[in-house]
């Protein structure tokens, strides 16, 4: 499905209520660390857990080409052995398939969320896990709850805030204690937005890396970015402004998932949010659909034409929580917004007859097998569609006193290449600070646990970053 220049990507919406979870650790940084370092090795560094899926499909070509640089020791694991036999037999051989190359064989392992004996083996043997396997609200709650009592590490793609939110409620604590790091939204949905955001309020408030990173894994993603250092930097106000533009097509497992959150809203079922503490002294965004358009002065923070129209989507969760989390890296009066920018007020329109059509009719058990069947689970845009997507996000912090940083990170196909290379990346860089014994344990966001390594790993594979001071 494809709609204007707009990867809709996983959405919530719905009305907003408020949770108030656990104990929230403020200062994540003094948290033990969850190496393996003195623990019996597993047998394999990472498991793909849902290869069979059709972003599962992409991620097994990408880690199988990545494999032997990485020194990795891999499997692959499904329901269905069968289907798992035709991945292998993709990596194996020249297929003619443009997503498969010609590799080594990974390990199959047979793991069934309806079995969860498989499951609990599947982890016990893993030292990360990454997880492919959605809708996530439905499939993912109790192989969560596996890693943690496995003590296993975790990624996965997930764009439903209130899987992220619940995740986050009931396994933070435990997973620190148990030095076991959970990472959820590692794909499009929420890496993009979370590293420019961090990189961006890095440049204004003087902050050094909250991820626990060494010195020598940092890397430079620009030109021109001095950093601003003095006392108050930490109280100033910062309003970061997160603009993506993208041309993308559904495949059927994210319809699926978009399906879902619109038929768990249409049911009445309240989201699920975490309480962040009120920053007084934030500056206020206005989230509203607006017009932006291209300036050629230099002076302009923006280079996009088009409309900008708020985003319900999980990176504001995210990135919020990133900021909770690190307050000396995002200050004490942080405040965000995120928007998509479409090409023409038509797009608004159509989007906004779309999704009220859908919450409309999502309810009835016959539209929904029926919007499911035009793009059936596993299946989704072909090669040369993904060859020819493109994303460009593009954020700019700002203080009251007029200082302006930009960062921008761009792209090829958002919601499945670029995915499947975001999350498998993400799972390099656990395993790699698993091994060095830095890693800390709980639910951590992507820049919390590794803003700066990876950072390095995707702009080394052909993301590209910018960063400016205005």
């Amino acid at each position: 499905m494809e709609i204007g220049d707009m990867n809709i990507g996983d959405m919530q919406f719905g009305h907003v209520s408020t949770r108030i979870g656990p104990k929230i650790a403020m200062n994540p940084s003094k948290q033990s660390t969850g190496s393996h370092t003195n623990k019996p090795k597993r047998p394999y560094d990472l498991v793909l857990f849902g290869a069979t899926g059709f972003t599962g499909r992409i991620a097994a070509n990408y880690i199988a080409g990545r494999a032997s640089e990485e020194k990795l020791r891999w499997a692959i694991a499904g329901r269905n052995a069968k289907a798992m036999e035709e991945v292998a037999a993709e990596l194996s051989r020249d297929s003619g398939n443009p997503d498969a190359g010609t590799y080594e064989v990974p390990d199959r392992l047979v793991a069934d969320i309806h079995q969860p004996e498989t499951i609990r083996r599947m982890m016990e043997s893993a030292t990360v896990l990454m997880n492919m396997v959605g809708p996530y609200t439905l499939y993912a709650p109790d192989v969560v709850k596996a890693a943690v009592d496995a003590g296993t590490h975790y990624v996965d793609i997930t764009g439903e805030p209130d899987f992220i939110n619940e995740t986050f409620l009931q396994y933070d604590e435990k997973a620190r204690e148990k030095g076991v790091a959970l990472v959820n939204a590692c794909g499009f949905d929420s890496i993009p937005a979370d590293l420019t955001v961090w990189h961006a309020v890095r440049g204004l408030i003087g902050s050094d890396a909250e991820d626990g990173t060494d010195a020598e894994d940092e890397v430079d993603v620009g030109h021109g970015a001095e950093v601003v250092h003095g006392a108050d930097a930490k109280d100033q106000p910062v309003a970061v402004r997160c603009y993506v533009k993208t041309r993308a097509r559904f495949s059927g497992g994210t319809l699926s998932t978009v399906i879902e959150a619109l038929h768990r809203r249409a049911e009445g079922k309240k989201p699920v949010r975490i309480a962040y503490p009120k920053a007084e002294h934030a500056p206020k965004i206005a989230r509203r659909v607006h017009r932006v358009q291209r300036e050629h002065d230099l002076d302009s923070p923006l280079k996009l034409d088009g409309w900008a129209v708020p985003m319900p989507v999980a990176d504001v969760e995210i990135v919020r929580r990133s900021a909770m989390r690190m307050p000396d890296h995002y200050g004490n009066a942080f405040s965000y917004a995120q928007f998509f920018v479409v090409r023409n007020f038509s797009t608004v329109v159509k989007l906004g007859m779309l999704f009220g059509i859908l919450s409309l009719f999502v309810r009835f058990d016959g539209f929904r097998t029926w919007i499911r069947s035009k793009t059936p689970a596993g299946t989704g845009p072909s090669w040369e569609v993904r060859a020819s997507s493109r994303f460009t996000v593009t954020t700019i912090a700002e203080t009251p006193a007029g200082e302006r940083k930009k960062v921008v990170m761009s792209g090829g196909d958002p919601g499945y290449d670029e995915t499947a290379k975001m999350v498998s990346e993400a799972a390099f860089a656990l395993l790699e600070m698993d091994r060095k014994g830095s890693l800390r344990g709980g639910v951590l966001t992507p820049a919390e646990a590794m803003a700066e390594p990876l950072t390095g790993r995707l702009s080394a594979r052909g993301i590209r970053f910018e960063q400016e001071v205005l």
